[in-house]
């Protein structure tokens, strides 16, 4: 089986390249996918590696491919074939580039190890090379990818390829492409969200065993060529598979509400410290070092509280007519939610928030998909979040104005 890495050289993509090369065996081959030619030309003509260095100690692994996102067509596979030799002549290569990462076969499993503004549209690159058979894994931060691709890529639910959506905890910062340096061990949770067909992929978590005994099961997924099903779930139990094999990746797979719920609790996390840190120009921190940001803080987080209360109400209508509970989940109250911003905050502290980051270096932050996400939902359910406006309004300025945009003082009397 063939592995599909979009980001696959970025800080947490690389750490997803290195362990899933570690984790199995060379039958399985690995690509990663850059954006731009020049850059998957200067990796295959190198060696290649994906390079970690945890706690001081440097380790590698190679034998992974490179090649470009090529948006294009069975139809166009003459013409992609011509341009990829044009440039091997150019180079002086006597192998044609085209010949070791074959554009033209299917993508069983698609990785995306990038931010949730660019997801979009790397997929809609790639959708000629995707099945119903494929399998895609998020593991963006923010919300709202997944609703995108089923409004905007993925109308037909029986052509949809399989989404698996995740949360994840590793810290990692990159040193060049292809190195990283993993700065906090942590974990991914992988959630499998519904198929189209109807398959129950988290049947033995609703089974009649005691609560602490259930478990996902792979074989929910496909019990193996037995099945009739099976071409159209082994990337799916695969990718899952490869995943949790990764020790160093600490990945598991949950039921999708689990999953689902850590996402948005790491939503509000980054919907508070990310905007902040990029409007005041400063380190995780500092936001907190004076009482006024602590009322930012447990002003954000109550009315992203409101508004996962009114999803939830909404949501669960119908389930607490029939089983009378109706207890909102605790991780969401606005209590919950300051101490998780301030624990991350705590183990964050001396680094710079990835919006921060993108401010610096002028390009577009993940605003949309933080308190954009939560703005839609509050218009959604009617619920008043004034706060979260007004940082999305700041935001818009801070994009809008330069950094180093400082004036002399004769021009500000």
């Amino acid at each position: 089986m063939r592995f599909h890495i979009v980001g696959g050289f970025g800080a947490i993509g690389t750490l997803v390249t290195y362990y899933l090369r570690h984790a199995l065996p060379r039958t399985n081959a690995i690509t990663v996918l850059h954006k731009e030619p020049g850059i998957a030309r200067a990796s295959r003509r190198g060696d290649g590696r994906a390079i970690i260095e945890t706690n001081g100690v440097v380790r590698w692994e190679k034998d992974i491919s490179h090649d470009q996102i090529q948006s294009y067509s069975d139809s166009g596979r003459e013409e992609y074939v011509a341009r990829r030799l044009e440039a091997a002549a150019a180079l002086g290569e006597e192998q044609p580039l085209f010949q070791e990462e074959e554009p033209v076969h299917t993508i069983e499993s698609l990785i995306l190890a990038i931010k949730a503004n660019v997801a979009i549209s790397i997929i809609k690159q790639l959708v000629p090379r995707l099945t119903a058979d494929s399998t895609i894994v998020l593991l963006h931060n923010g919300m709202g990818v997944y609703e995108d691709l089923l409004k905007n890529v993925f109308r037909n639910p029986e052509h949809r390829p399989h989404i698996v959506v995740s949360s994840n905890t590793h810290g990692a910062w990159s040193k060049r492409r292809g190195y990283s340096v993993h700065s906090g061990v942590g974990s991914i949770h992988l959630g499998i969200t519904p198929d189209g067909h109807g398959r129950d992929f988290e049947a033995s978590v609703r089974s009649t065993l005691p609560k602490a005994l259930q478990r996902t099961n792979l074989d929910d997924i496909t019990s193996g060529p037995d099945d009739p099903a099976h071409a159209r779930y082994a990337s799916l139990r695969n990718t899952i598979e490869a995943f949790t094999m990764a020790e160093g990746l600490h990945a598991s797979w949950r039921p999708v509400h689990d999953v689902q719920m850590a996402m948005r609790r790491k939503l509000v996390v980054n919907s508070v410290v990310n905007p902040l840190t990029a409007l005041l120009n400063c380190k995780n921190a500092d936001i907190f070092t004076v009482p006024g940001g602590e009322r930012l803080c447990e002003a954000l987080c109550k009315e992203a509280s409101h508004v996962f209360h009114a999803q939830w109400k909404e949501e669960m209508k119908d389930e607490v007519s029939v089983t009378g509970n109706s207890m909102f989940p605790r991780e969401l109250t606005t209590s919950a939610l300051v101490q998780e911003c301030k624990r991350v905050v705590e183990i964050t502290g001396s680094n710079m928030s990835s919006m921060l980051v993108d401010v610096r270096r002028s390009r577009n932050t993940e605003l949309d998909y933080l308190n954009g996400y939560i703005m839609r939902l509050a218009q959604q359910y009617k619920v008043p979040v004034h706060g979260m406006a007004a940082i999305i309004n700041l935001m818009q300025l801070r994009c809008a104005i330069p950094l180093d945009n400082i004036h002399p003082f004769h021009e500000v009397l």
